[in-house]
């Protein structure tokens, strides 16, 4: 083997670990949700962590925004209002927290639903887009959107994973609160556009 032969064979050794490195560094800010991803999927806990942490974040700020309190959460906790309804409830949370997050969603869009079917400006908009009306017309405010939204991402985490997740009572419990809270400041801000469209239609 002659030293050109050589040379040209180090370099073509060389050029296709270059390229793959050049490659890893284009593709980084894809690599690093694809990671996220697989460890939601394989680490054990992986995908129950991710919905802790979610939920967690809901509540903080929840508390500023809603009016929410965690001393409500620990009534509900200890049992102070398991009365009717919330006897069922808290019923079906102990023996299946995923179903009982369902439903507690369901209070969300049954507060949307009620007042969209009243209100022609509404009609045939998404819950989604619901919310983001309530924001532009400033009845709701941008971080009470955003527990919106990680309520309703929480819900379909529970709804697509189902008991995969092993959810607890005390999960279930907290998101129902939180959706509670939700729904009252929803409520609350469908009463305000009703007065405003009101007093321009008299």
């Amino acid at each position: 083997m002659d030293w050109l032969t050589f040379i040209g064979k180090i370099i073509g050794d060389l050029v296709w670990p270059a390229v793959a490195v050049f490659l890893l560094l284009l593709r980084r800010p894809y690599l690093g949700g694809l990671a996220r991803r697989l460890e939601e999927l394989t680490l054990p806990g992986g995908a129950r962590a991710k919905f802790r942490e979610e939920l967690e974040a809901a509540r903080e700020q929840a508390i500023p925004v809603l009016g929410f309190t965690p001393r409500s959460l620990t009534a509900a906790q200890d049992g102070d209002v398991a009365e009717g309804g919330e006897s069922q409830f808290l019923h079906l949370a102990a023996m299946f927290p995923e179903a009982a997050i369902l439903q507690s969603y369901q209070e969300i869009e049954r507060i949307i639903g009620d007042h969209v079917a009243s209100m022609k400006q509404l009609q045939g908009r998404s819950p989604a887009e619901v919310i983001s009306y309530l924001q532009q017309h400033s009845l709701i405010d941008a971080a009470t959107v955003e527990v919106f939204s990680r309520l309703r991402g929480l819900r379909n985490a529970a709804a697509h994973s189902g008991r995969r997740l092993r959810l607890s009572l005390d999960e279930a419990i907290e998101y129902r609160a939180l959706s509670r809270s939700l729904s009252d400041a929803l409520d609350a801000a469908f009463r305000k556009l009703q007065d405003r469209s009101s007093q321009r239609d008299p």
